[in-house]
Formats: C-alpha cells, structure tokens, sequence
C-alpha cells in the first residue's frame, strides 16, 4: 500500500500520507509529538509517563520512514512544553531550536530555567512569554526575565541578576489566576514597559 510510512521503533508505531499532509499514530498514549512538525524531516517527542524520555525522530532518505535519531531526557520539561505547543523552542545541546529544527538565539540559556519551573506558560507574541510559577514568580520574558513580581525576597536575585525589574506581591501572586484574555491585550501593546505596567494594574485590580 502505497500510502503507508513505517516508523522504525517498534511494530506500535506507523504514519499514513492524506496528501500532503502526514498522519501519525503511536499507539501508546503518554507519547506525544507537536502536531506542526509532522511532515517535517525531523520530529521531537516525549512521553509522559516513565521513562518520561525524548526522542528525535528523523524520516529516511527515501522519506518512507522515521527511525529514532537520539533519545535523551535532561530537557523533558522543556520538550514536553514545546510539544504541548506552550513555548515555540526547544533547547538540545544547549542550543535552541524552533519548530523548523532552526537552531536560533531567541532565549539566554542562562534563564532557561525559568521556563523548566513553569508551571504555566504563555504565549504573547513572536518570542515574548508570560511565565508563572504557582506561587512563587510571574515574569514577562524576553530573550531573558525583564520584569518579575515575585513572592517574597528569596528568589528576588534570580531574576536581578538578570537585570529584571522585581516586584514582592506575595498575597496577590499566592491568589493569582490567569486570564487568557488579559494575556491576548498585552499582545495589541508595543513595549515591555507598557505590558510590565498593564500587568501591574492587573495584579492590584485582582485584589479589589
């Protein structure tokens, strides 16, 4: 059958062409790959139960199959946001790359662990995230942590090292809840300074 791709890694896994596009099965329900890479020469996954590992998949020269090019896991929190299409990168190597496998300077690799303590990531536009850490942080990055309100004094040179403007809001940021629609206004603003201040004014607003 023509239309039929193996993927070389056990008898679980096959892909089906409709066209242009690449439709991809695995039958094991913790794996996971970003839906926008398939088609793609190489394709990043993770599972999310044990042994929790990623993988990097490239198609073959004949494009009929993808064989695991490399398996690692020090970067699972990372891949798996890339994968859940929360963060547009996904760093291998201390390098980061987009979902074109592009290796790009986009993020301070410094600050990386910010997005790996995440508990919720948001995406503003082109590179610019709102990254909140339950009960501890909330910081608009980019490129590296630009403003951070923050629990209490503790972490407060985490993000000064960075060069960070800090906030303590440690009542307000132990009540916070998200809004996605507040993320998509700081979208329509043209500075850091005037989202910093918006998400400031959201902040007090929440304690009203």
């Amino acid at each position: 059958m023509e239309n039929k791709i193996q993927i070389n890694i056990t008898s679980n896994w096959n892909a089906e062409v409709e066209g242009d596009h690449l439709k991809f099965t695995y039958y094991d329900s913790k794996f996971k790959v970003r839906k926008s890479q398939l088609g793609k020469d190489i394709i990043v996954g993770y599972r999310s139960f044990p042994p929790y590992d990623c993988y990097l998949l490239e198609k073959s020269l004949n494009k009929n199959t993808y064989t695991v090019k490399r398996t690692f896991y020090d970067e699972n929190r990372l891949v798996s946001k890339f994968v859940d299409e929360k963060i547009n990168f996904y760093c291998l190597d201390g390098k980061i790359y987009n979902e074109n496998n592009e290796e790009e300077d986009i993020i301070d690799i410094n600050y990386l662990w910010v997005f790996v303590r995440a508990s919720n990531v948001y995406l503003i536009r082109d590179n610019i995230y709102l990254v909140y850490h339950n009960k501890n942080f909330l910081t608009i990055f980019d490129y590296k942590p630009k403003v951070a309100f923050l629990v209490d004094e503790s972490i407060q040179k985490w993000f000064t090292n960075a060069g960070a403007n800090t906030y303590i809001f440690k009542d307000i940021l132990l009540k916070f809840r998200m809004n996605k629609h507040f993320v998509k206004s700081l979208a329509n603003l043209e500075t850091i300074e005037e989202m910093s201040k918006s998400l400031k004014d959201y902040l007090l607003m929440s304690i009203v």
